[in-house]
Order: C-alpha cells, then sequence, then structure tokens
C-alpha cells in the first residue's frame, strides 16, 4: 500500500518539469517524470495516482495520450497547457479530462485541483488525519468543529437545522440512516409531521450543495427508508431537484 498518491507528470520542458516537481515535493507527494507520450505509457505499468498531462510533447500530442490513460484505469488526469482557448479547454474536458489547468499557474491552484482529483477518484470518505474533526468526501469538505461546509472551496450557507442534518448523515457515512433516525435528532417530537420538514430541508441542502459541484451527488435517498451518504460521480450534468 502506498504511503503517499504517486504523480505521474508527463511534460517535455525542463523548467516547467522543475517547477511542478517542487511543488509535489513541497505537498508531500511521490512523483513519475515523463518527457514524451511513450515514456508516459511505460510509466503506467506503476500505476499512478493521477497525471498532470502537457498537450505539446514530442512524440505524439497529448490528446492522443489522454484517452490511453483513461482506458488503463481509473485515473483522474489533469491537463497542464499554456492553450488557453475555451473550445479546446472544454473538448478536451468532453473527452476525459478531469481537469484543466492554463500555464502560467499558481501552485496552491495546481495542487488544489490535484486534491480535488484524488478525493473525487477514492469515492470514500476521508477524516482528518489525527481526529475526526473533519469530513471529506470527493469535493465536500464538512468541519465538524467550525461546523461549516465547503464543496470545491465554497463555503456552503446552512441553516442551522440544515447543517445538524448534513452532520448527524456524514457521521454515519455508508450507513442508511432512516428519517424517524434523523428527526428524532432534530426536532425530538416537537413538532407536527416532521418527515415533511425533513424533505424540504434535504432538498434545500442538495441544492446548495449542487451549487458548486455539478458533477457530484453526496447524499442518496433510499425509497421509503431514508438518506445515505454517499459519493455518487455523475457522467452529465444534471439538475439536482
Amino acid at each position: 500500500m502506498k504511503s503517499k498518491p504517486l504523480i505521474l507528470m508527463v511534460e517535455d520542458q525542463e523548467i516547467n518539469m522543475e517547477i511542478i516537481v517542487n511543488v509535489l515535493k513541497e505537498n508531500g507527494y511521490d512523483y513519475l517524470t515523463a518527457r514524451d507520450g511513450m515514456s508516459g505509457i511505460e510509466m503506467l505499468r506503476s500505476s499512478p495516482d493521477a497525471v498532470l498531462l502537457d498537450l505539446m510533447l514530442p512524440d505524439m500530442n497529448g490528446t492522443e495520450l489522454l484517452p490511453i490513460i483513461k482506458g488503463s484505469g481509473e485515473i483522474p488526469v489533469i491537463i497542464v497547457s499554456s492553450i488557453s482557448d475555451m473550445k479546446h479547454r472544454i473538448a478536451l474536458l468532453n473527452t476525459g479530462a478531469d481537469d484543466y489547468v492554463t500555464k502560467p499557474y499558481d501552485p496552491k491552484e495546481l495542487t488544489a485541483r490535484l486534491r480535488s482529483a484524488l478525493r473525487r477518484y477514492s469515492k470514500t470518505a476521508v477524516f482528518d488525519d489525527d481526529s475526526s474533526d473533519c469530513f471529506i468526501l470527493g469535493n465536500l469538505t464538512i468541519s465538524y468543529l467550525t461546523r461549516r461546509a465547503a464543496v470545491n472551496g465554497n463555503d456552503i450557507h446552512l441553516t442551522e437545522n440544515e447543517y445538524k442534518i448534513l452532520e448527524y448523515i456524514s457521521r454515519r457515512y455508508r450507513k442508511t440512516v432512516t428519517y424517524k433516525e434523523i428527526t428524532d435528532h432534530i426536532w425530538d417530537g416537537q413538532i407536527v409531521n416532521p418527515q415533511k420538514l425533513l424533505r424540504v430541508n434535504m432538498s434545500n441542502i442538495r441544492r446548495k450543495l449542487s451549487k458548486f459541484s455539478d458533477r457530484e451527488t453526496y447524499i442518496q435517498t433510499e425509497p421509503g427508508t431514508g438518506y445515505i451518504m454517499e459519493l455518487v460521480v455523475l457522467e452529465k450534468v444534471v439538475s439536482v431537484e
């Protein structure tokens, strides 16, 4: 089992390679480097956790290499390129790239996008290394200490009851939580028709979370029973009702 995420960089320019290597070192990642497409293909045998892919390579275009990488397994690919044309970026995202960073870039942006891609592909919840004060699932982060939630680094403005519902379900990650369990915890029998109020609150929670994440849903419905906190990555952009 790898102790650190292993990142494969496919980049032919020495100066760009050095910049990325330094960024990865500073953030505690292991890394592999490839200066052309064929070397990158060979290094896929080492099972990297993510790939940072330049487009202008000496032996092939990154657009040719992208489907080969994606076909080798569940690996997030972040394009790192000086090409800033929006149509080009959208075309690559639609054909398999998970993200696109334009050179020159802020190292903090690159590491944030890399961290997000690694979390998204893990499809499992992660708690803070030394405590259970922080819950991470895909792009969703919940701080139990500060009672705040964020998606893709954007604060989610929840009411007190919305936060309580989100925290209660997240602390029971991948376990079905019944409607009654939630309503008893939040309202303790103090209101009439609590299940209807729960549905209203849940609709608001989902709407607020989806504002900053159009490909991920975090709370799934168990029909007739309750809800379960589990990551689902959508193939296409959908609206959450």
